[in-house]
């Protein structure tokens, strides 16, 4: 378990070419793909603000298990680690990388949430109460791959 604690994995899939195309020009130009668009960048934002408020736990549990591979460990727990990076190096430090992360989350997050209603569109959804379980799940996994 120890090998494999704290790790997350990542699909990453290639849509080819053409069928970019043909979704693409499906809905490009409709009222619809304009709301897609505001609700993608809403999810890039929700997105942001969420890391920023686990961020500061995330640098913590990073040092944490840095400082675990020595014989001796800095940051014993939570708190005291929190303790200790604000007294040495100020708040401001446990956000350091947040711009990579905001980054991430933009690119990554934005698209994951905000090509699911299009994704289920292209399924043939046409009334959100009488979608089917699949539909949605099949939407929710292609948006996830991207």
């Amino acid at each position: 378990l120890g090998l494999y604690e704290n790790m997350t994995g990542t699909a990453a899939a290639v849509t080819p070419a053409g069928e970019t195309k043909v979704v693409m020009g499906r809905f490009f130009g409709t009222k619809q793909s304009e709301d897609d668009v505001v609700r993608t960048g809403l999810a890039g934002i929700a997105a942001v603000l969420a890391q920023s408020a686990t961020h500061p736990v995330e640098t913590i549990k990073t040092r944490m298990q840095i400082s675990g591979e020595g014989s001796k460990k800095v940051y014993p727990n939570v708190w005291r680690g929190a303790q200790m990076i604000i007294k040495d190096e100020g708040a401001m430090a446990l956000y350091k990388g947040m711009s990579a992360a905001a980054l991430r989350e933009m690119s990554y997050s934005s698209l994951r949430f905000g090509l699911y209603e299009p994704f289920k569109r292209i399924l043939g959804e046409t009334d959100p109460k009488t979608t089917p379980v699949w539909k949605k799940f099949a939407a929710g996994a292609a948006a996830g791959l991207i």
